[in-house]
């Protein structure tokens, strides 16, 4: 088996063998999910596992709560369930984990902003698409299981009310990783928007004070250097004086119009 294999199952009339994404979200600092595929070989009477990766698989699986409903089920069929159920609840903290991220990276759009946000946030995007493709192909085992087009070592598991609750889960999990990405790239598309509208204030004022100076280059060129021995009586301080009102002016038209704002 690859690190790189997919969740599916397939099932057989003596054994179903089934790849698992378990994956594991850090507690602190960014919410990175790493994921260790498990290999699951079912049988009539046991289980067999493996991982490319060092695991207690028989602890965490032992961790997880029992469901009345599965006592009359076989063994190795209360195993699965309870490994689909360590999967559901490890991407259950994968995806609370990502949506403090996002509440810590509007906090940053607001105090911050920059390139650490743009940064933080598409990898945190990154972060959730890779999720939520595992979750849905993960939420494929378990429709098969629960449609009877898979079952546990030749057992169909149609009729187990564990199955169909585990089924709402995911889609209901699903549902949040898909409001999650949509709030997230709700921050980036406001982030590039606030970023867009400083940018055209500033080219607004770049564009008012170039049209400004364009008046004393004008008066400049049509007067020359300076106005001494020119055939006309005007002083270099009425020149002045009139380049001077005439940007005042200017910008009196550019108030009233509230292009200064």
């Amino acid at each position: 088996m690859t690190g790189e294999a997919q969740p599916r199952i397939r099932g057989g009339p003596q054994s179903t063998s089934l790849v698992l994404s378990l994956p594991e979200v850090a507690e602190t600092g960014f919410p990175r999910v790493t994921r260790t595929r498990v290999l699951v070989f079912v049988f009539e009477t046991s289980v067999v596992t493996a991982s490319m990766t060092p695991i207690d698989l028989a602890g965490l699986v032992a961790a997880e709560p029992t469901d009345d409903a599965l006592e009359t089920v076989s063994l190795p069929t209360r195993i699965v369930f309870r490994l689909l159920e360590l999967v559901r609840s490890k991407s259950e903290a994968a995806v609370r984990r990502q949506e403090e991220e996002v509440f810590r990276l509007d906090d940053m759009r607001v105090n911050e902003g920059g390139t650490a946000f743009l940064n933080g946030a598409f990898l945190l995007q990154r972060e959730i698409s890779t999720t939520t493709s595992d979750l849905w192909r993960f939420r494929e085992i378990v429709r098969s299981l629960t449609d009877g087009k898979a079952t546990i070592a030749g057992v169909d598991i149609t009729n187990q009310p564990s199955s169909g609750n585990l089924l709402n889960e995911l889609d209901s999990l699903l549902d949040q990783f898909g409001q999650l990405k949509e709030s997230l790239t709700s921050l980036m598309e406001l982030h590039m928007n606030v970023t867009s509208f400083e940018m055209n204030k500033f080219m607004k004022l770049l564009a008012i004070v170039g049209f400004l100076g364009l008046i004393p280059s004008v008066a400049g060129g049509l007067l020359g250097m300076n106005v001494d021995g020119n055939p006309w009586p005007v002083t270099l301080e009425q020149v002045a004086f009139g380049i001077g009102m005439g940007m005042a002016v200017s910008l009196y038209i550019f108030a009233i119009k509230g292009w200064l704002r």
